[in-house]
């Protein structure tokens, strides 16, 4: 039996990084949900759980920091 893959909030806003390294960890097996600013971030938490969150902090809307208070 396989072992439920981490759902990780990958919070990113420059396209390009964002996509290289949800690549990276979906081959790794994770299960990644991207936010490409700080709000959709927060909406995402609101909907769902995560057992990781990345997070970068200069980002539009609320920022990286913001995000990580509503997650603690």
């Amino acid at each position: 039996m396989k072992e439920a893959a981490y759902r990780v909030l990958f919070l990113e806003d420059e396209p390009t990084i964002r996509e290289v390294l949800t690549e990276y960890m979906l081959v790794s097996g994770y299960q990644v949900t991207t936010a490409e600013n700080g709000d959709r971030a927060l909406e995402l938490l609101a909907e769902q759980e995560f057992e990781l969150a990345v997070l970068d902090i200069c980002v539009p809307g609320a920022d990286g920091f913001e995000v990580l208070r509503t997650i603690h």
